[in-house]
């Protein structure tokens, strides 16, 4: 075709685009280096300036020249538009703003900190329960002991009177003897593979089961203790020794024992006013439990209150509206489609689809 062009070359000289062309009429110029280089002669863009008449300016025609730098972008308009969609639709499908920490740093490091403090009031629930349990255990054997020391009260009562002889006080200290093993028995309740009265040593058992007597090398004192909230520690069950030592429970049902087989019956009279005043001390041990359910049922609402306001705070931070991220599903899949349609007509545009 006469006019136009027989061969064309682009390349980059320096800082500057050079385009080679057999007509010197035919010209692109790029910025203000632009060259044209025909048949030897050269012209430079300022010879073609807006001074120069137009009846002494070159006929310039129109060039296409592929461009990659645009090619390229193009396509990373349409991998990016792929990628807003994946991250779209996932968002749709999960019901979740943050699927990875990259989606929001600073809103991934606000959930994985109301994770954490969820795990811990999770634990503070557990721990809760389980001195809930060991309490309740506590004041099912505090009951069941108080009828032990009212039976033995009135055992020593009774046997301390003038119609009883050593044969009815031996009689009556093998039942007190009874007494003492289903106190022994009690001390050494396990719940699983742990002693609920053993204290800090819960895997052992608290007391002898003959003598009564407990473990110098495990004292059970010391109630074991539950975290219940951040900084928040309390005691479960009493230690087997507070119970059923320093309340007096068991030295006092060996002496009255002791008393019924001597015939002492002064001996039985103590006794009587010692289990009297061990029984006294169990009450005192009841109203203490009490005490400490009390304050697990007002840690116990202050862990769900919590736990409830962080399962909030975690639902904002990491749910998506519904339809928000719907609406920006379709948007993104429109302008990836808008993406795709000019890319793939700027593919199109090729220097034979313009010689046509």
């Amino acid at each position: 075709m006469p006019g136009l062009p027989e061969r064309l070359l682009q390349y980059l000289e320096g800082s500057r685009l050079v385009v080679h062309t057999e007509d010197p009429r035919h010209v692109i110029s790029v910025g203000e280096s632009a060259q044209v280089r025909g048949c030897g002669a050269e012209t430079t863009r300022k010879d073609y300036g807006p001074d120069r008449p137009d009846s002494t300016r070159p006929e310039v025609g129109a060039v296409r020249i592929t461009n990659n730098l645009t090619l390229m972008r193009s396509l990373g308009t349409v991998r990016k538009g792929l990628s807003d969609v994946a991250a779209a639709q996932e968002s749709v499908t999960s019901g979740q703003r943050i699927n990875r920490p990259s989606d929001d740093p600073t809103g991934a490091a606000r959930v994985l900190a109301t994770d954490s403090d969820l795990r811990a009031l999770t634990q503070y629930g557990r721990n809760i329960g389980t001195a809930r349990q060991r309490l309740t255990v506590e004041e099912t054997a505090l009951d069941q002991v108080s009828g032990i020391m009212e039976r033995a009260r009135e055992l020593a009562y009774g046997q301390a009177g003038a119609t009883a002889n050593a044969q009815t006080r031996t009689v009556t200290a093998e039942e007190i003897d009874e007494l003492f093993k289903q106190v022994v028995q009690i001390a050494n309740t396990q719940e699983g593979d742990t002693y609920v009265f053993g204290g800090m040593y819960p895997d052992r058992a608290p007391l002898d089961a003959t003598t009564g007597a407990e473990d110098p090398a495990a004292p059970t004192r010391q109630a074991a203790s539950y975290e219940v909230g951040a900084g928040s520690v309390m005691e479960g069950a009493h230690g087997a020794g507070t119970l059923f030592i320093d309340t007096d429970v068991l030295d006092s049902l060996e002496a009255l024992a002791t008393a019924l087989r001597a015939d002492d019956t002064a001996g039985i009279e103590a006794a009587g006013d010692r289990i009297a005043a061990s029984h006294s001390n169990l009450q005192g041990i009841v109203g203490e439990v009490g005490a400490r359910q009390i304050r697990l049922d007002v840690a116990e609402a202050n862990v769900e209150s919590l736990d409830l306001n962080l399962r909030n705070l975690r639902s904002d931070l990491m749910d998506v509206e519904m339809e928000e991220a719907i609406t920006v599903l379709v948007n993104r899949q429109a302008s990836y489609q808008a993406a795709l349609l000019s890319t793939s007509r700027l593919l199109d545009t090729t220097l034979t689809n313009y010689l046509r």
